[in-house]
This record gives C-alpha cells, sequence and structure tokens, in this order.
C-alpha cells in the first residue's frame, strides 16, 4: 500500500544531512507529494510501471458519483469509492482481484457501483468524504443516499504481496446493501403511482443478464429517465437479490417463458394494462425493428403526458442503442 507518510519521512532526513554537510542555513524548497510505495522506496520507471490507466485525472469525480447514486438508490445498490492513482501499484493489485476473483467480482457486480477515484486531482473532494486519506488503495462506501457508511484502509485487507481475497470479500459482504423484499417493493410503486396519478412500469431482471442491464441502463439514462418519469413509476424486481422475488416473478408472469428482462405496464390498482410479450414473443431489451416497435406501441398506448417529439426521443434512443450493439457485434 502507498503511504503519503512513509514518503516524506526519508526525504526531510536526508534533504536535512544534506544542509548540515553544505552549512546552508536557508530552508529546502518543499517537494510535490508524489507517493511512493511502503515495500520500496523507488517509483516504478516508465518501462516497469503498469500501462493500462484505470484513474482518469481528468474525471468529473463528482459528477459520476452524483450519477453513480441516482443508479445505487434505483437498484439498490452500495457505491464503493477506490482513492488512488495510477502511480500506485498496489491500486493495480486491488484492481486485478476486484476483476479477476471470481466471488469478489460477482459481489461486486450485484451489490456496489465502483468508482476509481484520481487521488490528486480531487484532494478537497476527497476531504469531504475522509480526513484520514494518506494511504493507498483507500476505500469509501456510500449508501444510495450519498452517506458514508466505512471508510477504510487497507492494509488489514494485505496479505503479504498481494491483498487477502477472503479479507477483501469479507469487508464486502459486511458492507453490501441488505436485500429488499420484492412484494415489499411492488407495492410501494403501485402506492405511490396511485398517488402520482402515474402508471408502474415494472421490469424482471437479473445482474447476470446482459441485456437486463442494457435495459436499465436506457431506463436510468440521462435523457430517457426524465421522460418516463412524466407517466410512469419505475421499479426493479431483482430476481437473484430480491426476497421472493422468483414467487413474485410467477405470480406477475405465470409460466415466465421467453426468458428476461420482461416488463410490464401497470395502473394504479396493480392491474396489467400491456406487457413486453409482443407478437413474436418477448421483446426484453428491444433490439430489432419488430421488438423496437412494440416498445413503442406499449408507450404510446399508455402515456398520457408524452409529445410526439419525446416518444420519437425515446424511438431514437432504441434505434441508437441497437445499432451500437450490432456494430460491436460485428
Amino acid at each position: 500500500m502507498f503511504d503519503l507518510r512513509n514518503q516524506l519521512i526519508p526525504f526531510l532526513f536526508t534533504a536535512v544531512s544534506i544542509l548540515l554537510f553544505l552549512g546552508c542555513g536557508g530552508q529546502p524548497e518543499e517537494p510535490s507529494p508524489q507517493p511512493t510505495t511502503t515495500v520500496s522506496a523507488v517509483p516504478p520507471t516508465p518501462e516497469s510501471a503498469p500501462k493500462r490507466e484505470i484513474y482518469h485525472p481528468e474525471q468529473d469525480a463528482a459528477a459520476e458519483i452524483k450519477q453513480s447514486l441516482i443508479k445505487a438508490k434505483m437498484d439498490n445498490r452500495h457505491v464503493l469509492l477506490v482513492w488512488g492513482g495510477n502511480w500506485c501499484g498496489w491500486c493495480y493489485k486491488l484492481h486485478d482481484l476486484f476483476e479477476n476473483n471470481e466471488p469478489v467480482s460477482e459481489l461486486l457486480e450485484e451489490d456496489f457501483i465502483v468508482i476509481p477515484v484520481d487521488y490528486n486531482s480531487n484532494k478537497s473532494l476527497g476531504a469531504q468524504y475522509s480526513e484520514s486519506i494518506t494511504s493507498f488503495p483507500f476505500l469509501t462506501v456510500l449508501d444510495a443516499s450519498g452517506e458514508v457508511l466505512v471508510n477504510q484502509r487497507t492494509e488489514p485487507l494485505e496479505e503479504g504481496d498481494h491483498h487477502s481475497p477472503a479479507a477483501v470479500l469479507k469487508f464486502l459482504e459486511e458492507w453490501k446493501p441488505k436485500p429488499q423484499e420484492a412484494n415489499t417493493v411492488f407495492h410501494d410503486s403501485i402506492v405511490q403511482a396511485s398517488r402520482e396519478n402515474k402508471l408502474v412500469f415494472l421490469h424482471l431482471g437479473s445482474p447476470s443478464c446482459g441485456y437486463c442491464r442494457l435495459l436499465d441502463a436506457f431506463l436510468w439514462s440521462k435523457e430517457i429517465a426524465p421522460l418516463m418519469e412524466k407517466d410512469y413509476v419505475e421499479v426493479k424486481i431483482d430476481l437473484a437479490r430480491m426476497e421472493g422475488a422468483q414467487e413474485f416473478a410467477q405470480q406477475i408472469r405465470p409460466g415466465g417463458s421467453g426468458g428476461i428482462p420482461w416488463f410490464a405496464v401497470l395502473d394504479g390498482k396493480g392491474e396489467i394494462l400491456a406487457t413486453s410479450d409482443g407478437p413474436n414473443g418477448n421483446v426484453g431489451y428491444p433490439v430489432a425493428q419488430e421488438e423496437i416497435a412494440h416498445f413503442m406501441k406499449v408507450i404510446g398506448e399508455t402515456s398520457k403526458n408524452l409529445n410526439p417529439d419525446q416518444l420519437a426521443i425515446i424511438e431514437n434512443s432504441l434505434v441508437e442503442g441497437a445499432e451500437k450493439l450490432k456494430a460491436r457485434r460485428a
């Protein structure tokens, strides 16, 4: 782990020794605080430094955190800030563990939104969350409202020259969000829709489902979410993470054929008005032309406050998303 304090002590000792040797009474110019590792006092050379960047100094970290908190609230997840920099070898070690250790990566994917934050570019932002960020990587866990749940130095998670997968997993398990109950989440959405004179846009999904993540990203995007909010209370039932979700899915969608994601529009009494089941089956996240047409038919027939231009924005966003997906497959 990199520690700013460990870097300053040997430097100051050396500087003072040189001044005494030269008989100079002036003060040395304070160096730029570039962290070094507790394992070696020599910073990595360009040849040995990691080549891929996991931190981006130009990022608008505050805006990214704000947007992530919106997603966290919608998906019952916590936000994990990983303070560090591309100069930090231990940061790369933790990042590799996050990516390559299956239990850790699965838990992160299901319960957290991970944001690497370049510390040198965001010192004032870091001070808002903790005054003790002096070693790296440094972890901050936020709940969906943005409140700090825990600030964690990573020394206790280290084991020799690496991070202990068991210790990291234990930390994440301790600070992941508590599971929601599917029927309660659904009931709350019906109550809200009735109170606000809106409809419910319900969708079933799972973190391991790629098309489910695409539908989530579409519905929660800056462009689409404000439009959908005009007529719908959006609610996701997570089949993997919510208690009683499988039983709820069987009730709302008997048989469950056609895979996920699956969506339905319901009124304030809980009556189903339309679903993603089109002429050729469940359209899920719509990609094909006929799938997009069915999605737009559902929205067009159930919305009351979306004008033609706004409906066109929704449709164009789906078309653009489908084209990007097809291009990646090509």
